[in-house]
């Protein structure tokens, strides 16, 4: 089941009637507050990699997280929910690393754990290699090497076989999307 729709394209769970609901109540989706840069960054990973249901078929997505705002925007931007529903997706469990106590009543398996690095925030966000830090993790990531580096493999998913990063520069004009697989 898809979770987006690309040029021309409908999708079972997104389509031009969802959003005709949402403009008569007043709010315009996708807006202002999404880059249209990263949703066509997304469907363009998405395609060359053959992904269909980013949300079911990657492993794990390392995504720009600068602010709070940017985390649930880019859950949408990248169609692991639809556009609007980014914060009870955020609320969802889905996206949230195995393993951490978050305090939090938790789906028993997240459906796609996104920054098991911790985000940007946690790594220093270091403005210019971003990008650089969100490969590396996922290398380890998919490598299965996060006992090596850090000495605790509490952040190592296991098996990981597909993952994603995501990341933006500038007012969000200038976005990239990579898709990252084991061998």
């Amino acid at each position: 089941m898809k979770h987006y729709a690309t040029e021309g394209e409908k999708s079972s769970n997104e389509t031009l009637s969802y959003y005709r609901k949402l403009w008569d109540k007043g709010f315009r989706y996708p807006g202002v507050h999404s880059f249209r840069a990263g949703r066509t960054a997304g469907n363009m990973a998405w395609k060359h990699a053959g992904i269909k249901d980013p949300l079911n078929e990657l492993n794990f997505i390392e995504l720009h997280d600068a602010y709070t705002s940017s985390e649930i925007q880019t859950y949408e931007d990248l169609g692991l929910c639809r556009y609007g529903e980014g914060g009870p997706f955020a609320a969802s469990g889905k996206a949230f690393t195995p393993g951490i106590d978050y305090g939090l009543k938790l789906p028993d398996k997240p459906v796609c754990p996104v920054n098991t690095s911790g985000g940007l925030i946690a790594c220093g966000h270091p403005v210019g290699a971003t990008g650089l830090m969100q490969a590396v993790f996922a290398i380890w990531e998919l490598q299965g090497s996060i006992k090596k580096h850090f000495g605790d493999d509490k952040l190592q998913l296991k098996n990981p076989k597909r993952g994603a990063i995501h990341s933006h520069a500038g007012t969000g004009t200038y976005v990239t999307v990579s898709v990252l697989e084991k061998e």
